[in-house]
């Protein structure tokens, strides 16, 4: 492609859409591999379960709970999973050790706020 040349995407925007392939994570403990397969968060999932996650307190300062973006987050994405709980239950029930293998298919929370800049004012930004 030459400078000042665009290229163009498929017709219908489909390359736009998130990436729905059937993905695998191992956790690996106590010797053992436990296969989960998931699914990427769309952009309007992930957003949601970040609103769902954000609360504000009487001095207007925003508070992520991660316990709950980080499960939000699991229960959406994870479609296959070992345990003979549900995949709620089995969520909290998780070892530390587990719970930070798993929490590596999480969209880092940290980023996605960073990405924003929340005001939890409610007052309009300054732009």
């Amino acid at each position: 492609m030459t400078k000042g040349e665009r290229k163009t995407g498929a017709a219908d925007g489909s390359e736009l859409y998130a990436d729905q392939t059937l993905k695998e994570h191992i956790v690996k403990l106590g010797g053992k591999e436990y296969v989960f397969k998931y699914r990427a968060l769309t952009w309007a999932a992930r957003n949601k379960i970040l609103s769902d996650s954000l609360s504000i307190d009487n001095m207007n300062k925003g508070h992520l709970d991660v316990d709950l973006y980080n499960r939000g987050c699991l229960k959406r994405m994870i479609v296959e999973h070992p345990f003979s709980d549900d995949l709620e239950i089995a969520l909290i029930k998780l070892g530390d050790d587990a719970g930070q293998q798993l929490a590596k298919i999480v969209p880092r929370s940290q980023e996605l706020l960073t990405e924003e800049q929340a005001d939890f004012t409610g007052a309009p930004s300054e732009a």
